[in-house]
């Protein structure tokens, strides 16, 4: 569970593929960043998930061995917890101002210096 004023893992890959160009097209002229996804860990717990890297959706399964490799995932001790996480990223995201939606390249590089998310001009 992300520490509780630390912006956590699957809001900064939104506000990276933002600033990067790499969300997804989508057919209806909008874009996607994040397409969470949630997998049960043989412990009991939940990991959650972005299933959007370098531009295009991944299928699930890769999706999850990508963001433990690239370490970002929100892990929870309950299903209810994740799913709590999950509507509150993508609708009451305090770090965002509200809803998770597209928001120019420049704002969302502002928005991570911000938080200390910048490292010498490049994103760690």
């Amino acid at each position: 569970m992300p520490e509780k004023n630390k912006m956590d893992k699957i809001t900064q890959h939104h506000l990276r593929n933002l600033a990067f160009g790499n969300a997804v097209k989508n057919d209806n002229g909008t874009i996607s960043t994040v397409f969470t996804v949630q997998f049960d860990e043989p412990d009991g717990s939940v990991i959650v998930v972005p299933s959007v890297w370098d531009g295009k959706v991944l299928d699930p399964l890769t999706a999850l061995k990508r963001a433990k490799k690239e370490n970002v995932f929100e892990l929870f001790e309950s299903r209810s917890q994740a799913d709590a996480f999950d509507r509150m990223i993508h609708e009451k995201n305090k770090f965002l101002g509200g809803r998770m939606k597209p928001i120019p390249s420049s704002d969302a590089l502002d928005i991570l210096g911000r938080y200390g998310l910048l490292k010498g001009g490049l994103l760690d």
